[in-house]
This record gives C-alpha cells, sequence and structure tokens, in this order.
C-alpha cells in the first residue's frame, strides 16, 4: 500500500480546498494544460511538477520566477512530507496525507467494488418514481476525467457495471 497525498491551500481564493495528488503526479502552474491552474501572478506558467513514487512525495521546480519553497528554504528539488509547508510564489500550502491507496489504485484495470449507490439522487434529468439500489464494481477512472464528465454520462457509467475478469 502506497500513502495517497494532497495539497491543501492555504492562502487566495481557494484557501482550504482539498486537491488530491494523482499516482501519476501533476504539474502547477498558471497555463492551461497544467493539471492545478493557479490564477495567481506569484505563479509561473509551468510552475512545478509534482511526483509520487514509493518513497512519497517529490517537488521539483520547472524553472519558475518566483521560486518554490518548501518551509523557508528555496529548493529546485525536494522530498514533501505530510505536515509541510509549500510554497509556490506566494502562494501557501499544506501537504497532508490522506490514506492508503492500492497498487492498481493508480489505474489500469484494477476494479473497485464502491457498494450500494441511490440512483435517484444521482439522476437529475429524469424522475425516478422507484429509488433502486445496485451493488457495482467498475474499473477507476483519473478523478479529473470523472469531474469532466457531463451528468448523464457520470449516470450512465454507474448504471451499466463493466465485467470483471
Amino acid at each position: 500500500m502506497q500513502t495517497r497525498y494532497s495539497l491543501r491551500f492555504e492562502s487566495g481564493d481557494k484557501k482550504g480546498e482539498t486537491v488530491a495528488i494523482p499516482a501519476t503526479g501533476l504539474t502547477i502552474g498558471r497555463k492551461e494544460g497544467n493539471g492545478l491552474r493557479i490564477a495567481d501572478a506569484s505563479v509561473s506558467g509551468n510552475h512545478a511538477r509534482l511526483s509520487i513514487d514509493a518513497e512519497g512525495v517529490k517537488i521539483t521546480d520547472l524553472g519558475s520566477t518566483n521560486g518554490t519553497r518548501v518551509g523557508t528554504a528555496r529548493v529546485t528539488e525536494s522530498r514533501l512530507q505530510a505536515g509541510d509547508t509549500l510554497y509556490l510564489g506566494n502562494v501557501k500550502f499544506e501537504v497532508v496525507a490522506t490514506g492508503e491507496m492500492s497498487p492498481g489504485a493508480a489505474g489500469g484495470s484494477a476494479a473497485v467494488d464502491i457498494g450500494e449507490i441511490d440512483v435517484g439522487e444521482i439522476d437529475s434529468k429524469k424522475s425516478v418514481s422507484r429509488r433502486s439500489r445496485l451493488r457495482m464494481q467498475f474499473r477507476p477512472l483519473p478523478l479529473l476525467q470523472l469531474l469532466s464528465l457531463p451528468l448523464d454520462q457520470l449516470h450512465d457509467l454507474l448504471r451499466e457495471p463493466s465485467p470483471l475478469p
């Protein structure tokens, strides 16, 4: 099992929000195309990259103008621990350990049992007279991909379970 990590905004408009760091890593910056876009003038277009490996989380500065700091130390590359304070420009974060993930949860074909779902609660376009409960298994999708799906496609995805190997 590998620990899951998140960044919690400690300053700015998003103070208190938490962003999960996927097992595949995360790029951070102002420009489109970054996994985490931050609209702050002190953050460079392509500011930093977070990567996760067997040892934990690593931050790599991508040549930013205003720098990356862990605590008070400016870094070009550094290991992060839960509780560390991270600054990208003037934007402050705290590194948070949020649980554990199985080796297959990074993607691929591992199935995850999500238990019971009340379909009536997730269907906002159609009236569901009978609230049916279903038990299903699905192949995990990256969180950003799930969040970008229209509600009707998400509903269809949840309604039809994937066959398991």
